[in-house]
This record gives C-alpha cells, structure tokens and sequence, in this order.
C-alpha cells in the first residue's frame, strides 16, 4: 500500500490532482477496510479530494488528520517523536487558511536538531503550504531544516573519512 500513498504524494506535488485523487481514492478504500492501519498520511488524500472539488470528503479527512496528530501529540506516539505530526498538522494548518496554528507547529517542527533529504525535499515542495510559501518566517524555518541537514550531512562524511569508509 506505501506505493500507492507515494504516488498520491508524488502527484500532488507535481499537480496533477487527477491522478492523485484517483490514488487518494485507493488509499482511503485499503484504509477502510483495514482500519488498524496508520492514518498517518490521510491530508494527502484530502488534499487530493479538495483539489478535484470534493469538499466535504476533503473536510471529513482533514478533520480526522488534526485529531490523530493532536492525540499523537498528546499522548507522545511515535509521530509526535520524531515531527511528523507538527509538520503534518502545520501542512493541514496552512492549506485550510489557519496561518497562526501552522506557524505554530512549523516552530515545533523546527527544533528537530536533524533532518532527512526527503523532508528538505518535501517542505520546499509540499503545496500544501503554498498559501505561506513566500512568506519570511516559512522562508527562514526552510533554510534552518535544510541548514540541519547539511550540517548533519557533512559530520557523517567527516566520521566516514576519518574511519576510512569514504
């Protein structure tokens, strides 16, 4: 199922909501009739819903993305550990107009000490955050992730020099 999910990410990013709505839509059909599964990535599929004009569909998965990163949070899962339910809820956040409770979980987000490429990648491309994309504070938190991850990058090649892997 990850395929499917990567592709309704890949084409959302890339504008093309027909093709992620249709992904979004076999998503959301696996998740219901496995309901044990994580609802990690369901604004991905509201986001497509909105795109193609289902509303109320996009609405009900928005929704229910705030209440599992907010219990997330509140009850210090795995998600609220590593940042993804801060930088999914400021994603939802920002799309629905709510720039305050964005800025306020991107500032969560941020004070990660490191970050992946991936998600250099994905915040600088995420339309989710178009509305506050040009926007001075979401320019400066983009910089530090990606400031972390080169730092990162280049302490892990200095340890692989220095031991001879490089």
């Amino acid at each position: 199922m990850s395929i499917n999910n990567t592709l309704l990410l890949y084409y959302s990013i890339t504008g093309q909501d027909k093709a992620a709505f249709m992904y979004a839509e076999k998503y959301n059909k696996y998740i219901a009739e496995n309901p044990i599964l994580s609802l990690q990535q369901t604004y991905r599929s509201a986001y497509a819903y909105k795109q193609v004009g289902r509303d109320q569909e996009a609405e009900f998965l928005f929704n229910r993305q705030i209440k599992y990163d907010t219990e997330a949070l509140e009850l210090g899962r795995y998600l609220s550990r590593f940042g993804a339910a801060h930088y999914d809820l400021a994603a939802v956040y920002a799309f629905l107009g709510d720039r305050a409770k964005a800025y306020e979980h991107l500032r969560e987000f941020n004070k990660k000490h490191t970050y992946p490429l991936w998600w250099v990648t994905l915040i600088k491309n995420d339309p989710l955050f178009n509305s506050i994309r040009d926007e001075p504070e979401f320019l400066q938190i983009v910089r530090d992730v990606e400031a972390k991850y080169l730092t990162e990058h280049e302490r892990v090649r200095l340890w692989l020099e220095e031991n001879d892997l490089l």
